[in-house]
Parts: C-alpha cells; sequence; structure tokens
C-alpha cells in the first residue's frame, strides 16, 4: 500500500510539472498587447490623453471624425490559448485571440458576439492597427490595438 501512495503521489507530481512548464512556456511566448477604446464623434475635439502618434493616426485614417475621446486604456498578455478580453462601455465585451504567425504578422481574432463581430486580422508587431464601427451613443467605437513580440 505505501509503494502505491508513494507511485500515486510521483504521478501527481509529475502532473503538476507538466501544468507548470506549460503554464511557463506559454507565458514565455505571450505577447503584449496594448488596447484603446475610443470614441469617435463627428464633432468634439481630440482627447490630450491620447499619444501624438495615435492622435495623427486616428486623424488621418479616420478623417470623416473630428472628436476622439479614450474611454479605457490597458495593457493585456496574450498567447494561443489564452485570449485577451476588453470591456465595452456598451456593456459588451470584445475577445481577441491569437491564432499564429504568418510571415511577420500575427494572425488575430477578435470577436464580439452581440454586435455580430467576428473578424480575422493580420497584425505586424510595432504596428498600430483599429478595428472600428460598432454604433455608440452619437458616433463609433475604434478599438485601437498595438502589438509587441
Amino acid at each position: 500500500m505505501n509503494m502505491m501512495k508513494k507511485i500515486v503521489g510521483g504521478l501527481i507530481l509529475l502532473g503538476l510539472c507538466g501544468v507548470w512548464s506549460a503554464s511557463t512556456a506559454q507565458a514565455k511566448n505571450a505577447l503584449k498587447l496594448k488596447t484603446a477604446i475610443i470614441y469617435a464623434t463627428k464633432t468634439g475635439q481630440m482627447d490630450p490623453n491620447i499619444t501624438k502618434v495615435t492622435q495623427k493616426s486616428l486623424a488621418a485614417t479616420f478623417g470623416a471624425y473630428k472628436g476622439f475621446e479614450q474611454l479605457e486604456k490597458a495593457n493585456k498578455k496574450i498567447a494561443k490559448g489564452t485570449p485577451a478580453t476588453l470591456k465595452l462601455p456598451t456593456g459588451q465585451t470584445a475577445v481577441v485571440s491569437l491564432i499564429g504567425k504568418k510571415g511577420r504578422a500575427y494572425q488575430l481574432q477578435l470577436e464580439i458576439p452581440k454586435h455580430k463581430v467576428k473578424v480575422k486580422l493580420s497584425a505586424p508587431p510595432k504596428k498600430l492597427f483599429y478595428q472600428a464601427g460598432i454604433p455608440y451613443k452619437k458616433g463609433r467605437l475604434i478599438l485601437a490595438f498595438y502589438l509587441k513580440e
């Protein structure tokens, strides 16, 4: 009976080591995902809390909008099997999942089920990219992302 306890204890220990090493490997392969939720309107002004680089990019990319307000900003980690979530002001949750890498770009999937959004994105590291179009109040929500290896 004592030998059986040792065997079971050893198997449990091996299992725990396997889980720990898998989670450590996953954490090592995690990417940093900087996120911002921006409210865009046809009137208004640029929020001074938005970085200068992002201000310039928003103005160029979304020329039809004049007002940009940063509602939330967060740093997330994303890895295969470990998506990042964003709480939207609409009460919904956006889920960003890492699919893999193709060339220099990472393949991501953005899902917001209640808004019927499910898109695949190709995101090169160290480049600002957006997903926009969710109606909010009198404007649109823009999700800004910056991926870092």
